[in-house]
């Protein structure tokens, strides 16, 4: 019976260590997680500045090309 509950001790205490392991695991890829959440969302909008000025060149560019006669 002794050893039975000192079996037992071992391999909860055991298990409390994966899980704080795991736990910390989770913590840090949460972190991650949050970071690239952020770097998404900049990376979104500079895609959207990236585009205005595309649009912008290209309108420019038209307006430039419409005064040149076609031959």
């Amino acid at each position: 019976r002794e050893a039975e509950l000192r079996q037992l001790r071992k391999t909860n205490m055991e298990y409390e260590e994966r899980n704080a392991a795991l736990q910390k695991h989770v913590e840090s890829m949460r972190s991650a997680v949050e970071r690239l959440e952020g770097d998404v969302q900049q990376e979104r909008s500079r895609n959207g500045l990236l585009q205005q000025h595309l649009d912008t060149l290209r309108s420019a560019l038209t307006h430039s090309f419409s005064t040149v006669p076609l031959p």
